[in-house]
């Protein structure tokens, strides 16, 4: 996301088989995976923190949403 602001790119989020909602509150299996992910590779507090702040943006932005059915 730093680089699209910081030079006017324009961001296309694809969200394959995952309700963007869940993207942008880390909530039911994206966010029990997100979880996972933060406990098993031990990241500090300010990198979570810029995780969580990124993945908020991006599950707020209309992008295309892909769902297998």
């Amino acid at each position: 996301m730093e680089i699209g602001r910081t030079r006017g790119m324009v961001i296309v989020p694809v969200f394959y088989e995952v309700d963007p909602t869940e993207v942008r509150h880390q909530e039911g299996r994206f966010g029990k995976a997100f979880e996972e992910l933060i406990s098993t590779i031990s990241v500090d507090e300010s990198t979570e923190s810029n995780w969580r702040r990124e993945l908020l943006d991006i599950g707020s932005i209309a992008g295309i949403v892909l769902i297998d059915s």
